[in-house]
């Protein structure tokens, strides 16, 4: 066994079968073993050997029973069963050698017959190996029989008449016969200039280098690559070429393949390219070696990698950047792959679940997502995954690690291969909670509005105020009669129904608003055109409900309400109360205007019969004239509360004014009644009708006269006041902020009482007596302080007198701001012609005496017609004084046709009705003076001028 085993053999002792043989052979060994002791019959096998405990690979084993044990014989098959491997190797080296190389073999013997051939050199001479075998070289293939040992080149000529050229070598063998090695130079030649022109014209950079690192060739993708010539490559070798940094390891690859450890490798180093700047190759170094197995020369592949190094490091910078963006982003994401399994996920979205990181990456995304989520998301990641979309986005419920839902919004995008082909896909989360909170809430609030607009049967619109562009709602419509639908357009949809009437103050009021320049609300009545061609009335009410950075109005919202039902009721309530009023007014105006009757009547009955004497006469006439004062005053103040009156709105001097009405105060007054005027606003300007204010110190003054009957002091005082936004006096009503002129009228009398004094201001209202006033005198001031911005103040208590205080704001004037037109200076001896127009003979002969005791020269027409003939035939008229209200013609229009024909003559228009509001129309575009009836010969001349 030693000698089998050698040092094996103690190694043996006390090792089990099964661990030195292979299972399959140790079982049934056994077995055969057990047989053996059995039957006695001897057992002989070959058997291989399994362990590396023994030296040998295979056992020759004889058994035979001795006594109750088994001698078992064993021996060393090894190398006989080697020696079969070598001899079956052999067979297979030389159908490998000798029937597969491509280079020509033939055997023959001292008479040059064949006795061997392999097929490469039976295809040189156009047969088969087999026809061959016993004919001569010089048959076959036009060869000697005897050959000089060593190699030669030769032409061989096939039976079928082909040359080859060939490189014949000798080989002597014994008993006179030889080997024959023939290579066809043809076919070598060929496969040179094959592998010359693939060598040269390759795409890549090829090289022929020798053990030295000699360049033998190159080809021009290489001059290329590395920028030099040809001639100039040959002359370097790779180590100048090579990058310093990576000519180490160059220099280990050469070795290996010089030891023979590879003869193949690829790698990346850098090169220098000739203007010197680093470019980026992979080089595939293979070896050609001898026979002996020493390289002959190395066969190297290069290939410029700079521009894809370079997309490898930008994506290799754009995945890092990625990675972070992915790890930092404050919205959660989740990598996932295109079966939607859960590749990476980051804190954001571990942080919106409420689970640990941990525990949160090993969740996939239906156990997230609400049972009632699941389909349709599944759905939508399929379709992103088959490229069937581009993405999707949708809002889903998570399941928080409390059980609880969190509403997010998940974008899905993929992420594609160079093919095109979803590689992964991109989830991005986003936490809505709050958002979808807020748009439910927003929701249920545009319900509840909804059912609140349909129960109140009002209609919404909104309106930008920078395009134009507005929203209309369908009940916006349809209570209009058309279809109840909803509209998108401009204001040329209000437009087209607003009645033409109601147009511009309605936009004047919409711009007032958007300018901040009302009191925060538009709120406005209007008509609009129904669609069965009848009118509504319309109240519409909103705001400013964005402004920019400027505060320019951006949006504007609001309702509209169909208020005709209510505007019919409150017109037939105000057609009756004003029926009432009517009948309370007449009364009051009748008894007046009977006492004025009676007044002028019998005084021009005195002044008919011609026995009185002159001073009796003048009596007469002051009795005639201040009744007309006071017929003018009542005929001012229906006006006035009517809004019927023409206002000539200008800038005056308060102090002027008051001063210019001292002596008609005085008059009003009684005997006993005392008149104290102080003046405290010198300097200081209002913009107003200057007759409405003198009608309004008369009205409180003629107050306070009826208020002490048995005598006592009344006073006139102005002051300024400012008012500001924190504090207002108690007795002054909703009065802005600002600079006021305050004119104080403070009597003596029997004051009011508390009880009284919330109707002072309510038309036809009075505590006089029946018949001694119309109640017209405060509505009437009032309603003119407060047209111009201002209020009316009152301080009064039983007994302890009265003070009304009117509040008119102050006006910004130029230093030069006019003050009150003084009386014009008529001169004598220079008549002016006039010519004075009016349809009412005894208003006519009635001026005409009145200019012509100030001396002017009078013309008369009775119509518009008339009065231009006379122009066209009397050159000197100077002035134009017309009515207004005429038949045919009216005085407007004659002005405006003297004006065109006649610029030259001065125009004046008067008139005593303004109940169809046309002069207020009118003035502004005539711009010419305006003189009321009835006036007087002052005011006239003031009006005429000079």
């Amino acid at each position: 066994m030693e000698r089998i085993l050698g040092p094996a053999s103690p190694l043996l002792t006390g090792v089990s079968l099964r661990s030195v043989f292979p299972p399959e052979r140790a079982g049934p060994m056994l077995a055969e073993f057990a047989i053996v002791l059995e039957t006695g019959i001897e057992l002989v096998r070959e058997i291989p050997v399994q362990t590396g405990v023994l030296p040998i690979s295979w056992l020759g084993l004889h058994a035979v029973p001795h006594g109750d044990q088994l001698r078992v014989t064993l021996t060393d098959l090894t190398a006989d069963k080697l020696h079969d491997v070598r001899v079956a190797a052999s067979a297979s080296q030389r159908e490998l050698l000798f029937d597969q190389l491509p280079i020509g073999i033939v055997i023959h013997g001292p008479d040059g017959r064949i006795v061997d051939a392999n097929p490469a050199f039976a295809a040189l001479t156009g047969l088969q190996p087999g026809d061959l075998y016993g004919r001569t070289l010089e048959e076959v293939a036009g060869l000697p029989h005897q050959l000089p040992p060593g190699a030669s080149r030769m032409q061989v000529r096939s039976t079928t008449g082909v040359v080859h050229a060939v490189e014949i070598i000798a080989a002597s063998l014994p008993h006179g016969y030889h080997q024959l090695t023939v290579r066809d130079l043809t076919a070598l030649e060929e496969s040179e200039e094959r592998f010359r022109a693939a060598f040269d014209d390759a795409g890549a950079g090829m090289a022929i280098v020798l053990r030295n690192g000699q360049n033998l060739r190159v080809n021009r993708a290489l001059c290329e690559i590395l920028g030099y010539t040809e001639d100039e490559l040959l002359r370097l070798t790779w180590k100048d070429v090579v990058h310093p940094d990576d000519l180490g390891h160059a220099l280990t690859v050469w070795d290996e393949f010089d030891r023979g450890e590879t003869s193949a490798q690829r790698s990346e180093r850098r090169y220098y390219h000739h203007d010197g700047h680093e470019i980026w190759v992979q080089v595939i170094l293979s070896v050609v070696r001898d026979h002996a197995g020493d390289a002959l020369y190395f066969l190297a592949q290069v290939e410029d990698i700079s521009e894809r190094r370079r997309l490898a490091l930008a994506l290799r910078d754009s995945e890092q950047r990625f990675r972070s963006a992915f790890e930092q982003s404050a919205v959660g994401m989740a990598l996932l792959s295109p079966s939607a399994k859960t590749l990476r996920i980051n804190q954001a979205l571990a942080d919106i679940l409420d689970h640990d990181f941990e525990r949160a990456r090993s969740l996939q995304w239906n156990e997230v997502l609400h049972p009632d989520d699941r389909a349709d998301a599944g759905a939508s990641l399929a379709r992103v995954a088959r490229g069937e979309v581009p993405s999707s986005r949708a809002e889903r419920r998570y399941i928080k690690r409390d059980g609880s839902a969190v509403w997010v919004q998940v974008t899905v995008s993929p992420v594609l291969d160079d093919n095109g082909i979803p590689q992964y896909l991109l989830a991005q989360i986003e936490d809505i909670s709050e958002r979808h909170r807020l748009r439910t809430e927003r929701e249920q609030m545009e319900e509840r509005l909804e059912m609140v607009l349909d129960a109140t049967n009002d209609g919404i619109w909104d309106w930008n105020c920078q395009t134009g562009a507005g929203y209309f709602g369908p009940q916006w419509i349809g209570m209009l009669g058309y279809p109840a639908v909803e509209c998108h357009g401009d204001e040329s949809v209000f437009k087209k129904l607003i009645h033409p009437d109601d147009a511009d103050p309605v936009w004047q009021a919409n711009e007032a608003h958007r300018l901040g320049r009302d009191n925060g609300t538009y709120d406005q009545t209007f008509r609009m055109l129904r669609a069965d061609g009848t009118w509504a009335w319309i109240r519409s009410r909103g705001r400013v409900v964005a402004r920019d950075a400027d505060g320019h109005a951006l949006r504007m919202a609001g309702t509209h309400t169909d208020v005709s039902t209510q505007r019919n009721l409150e017109e037939k309530s105000r057609q009756s109360q004003k029926m009432e009023a009517i009948g309370k007014l007449a009364g009051g105006v009748a008894h007046d205007f009977n006492n004025l009757i009676a007044v002028i009547s019998a005084t021009t009955e005195l002044l008919l019969d011609d026995d009185g004497t002159v001073e009796s006469r003048r009596e007469d006439l002051d009795n005639i004239a201040a009744a007309c004062d006071r017929a003018k005053t009542l005929t001012r103040q229906l006006l006035s509360f009517s809004r019927q009156e023409v206002e000539r709105s200008e800038i005056i001097a308060i102090d002027d004014v008051i001063e210019d009405i001292r002596p008609l105060l005085q008059r009003v007054l009684a005997p006993g009644q005392n008149l104290n005027v102080q003046h405290g606003a010198e300097g200081i300007h209002v913009r107003l009708d200057p007759g409405q204010l003198e009608l309004a110190v008369i009205n409180l003054v003629a107050n306070a006269r009826d208020a002490m009957p048995g005598g006592g002091d009344v006073a006139v005082l102005t002051s300024t006041v400012t008012v500001d936004a924190s504090q207002a006096p108690d007795t002054i009503p909703a009065l802005e902020p600002g600079n006021y002129v305050a004119v104080e009228v403070t009597d003596t009398g029997t004051g009011i009482d508390s009880a009284v004094r919330p109707r002072l201001f309510e038309p036809f209202f009075t505590t006089k007596p029946h018949g001694k006033g119309t109640g017209l005198g405060l509505p009437t001031v009032s309603g003119f302080v407060e047209r111009i911005g201002g209020a009316v103040g009152v301080h009064s208590a039983p007994g302890r007198g009265s003070t009304f205080t009117l509040y008119l704001p102050v006006a910004t004037t130029p230093a030069d701001a006019p003050g009150r037109p003084a009386a014009p200076t008529v001169t004598r001896d220079r008549a002016r012609r006039i010519l004075v127009v009016d349809d009412d003979d005894v208003v006519r002969r009635a001026t005409r005496r009145l200019l012509e005791r100030r001396g002017l020269v009078v013309v008369e027409a009775n119509d518009a017609d008339t009065a231009l003939d006379v122009l066209g035939r009397d050159d000197a008229i100077e002035v134009v004084l017309s009515d207004h209200a005429m038949p045919g013609r009216t005085g407007r229009q004659l002005l405006a046709e003297v004006a065109d024909r006649f610029p030259e003559v001065r125009r004046v228009l008067m008139s005593g009705f303004a109940g169809d509001g046309t002069v207020q129309a009118v003035l502004p575009d005539l711009d010419v003076p305006f003189v009321p009836k009835p006036f007087t010969i002052d005011e006239l001349m003031a009006a005429i001028g000079d």
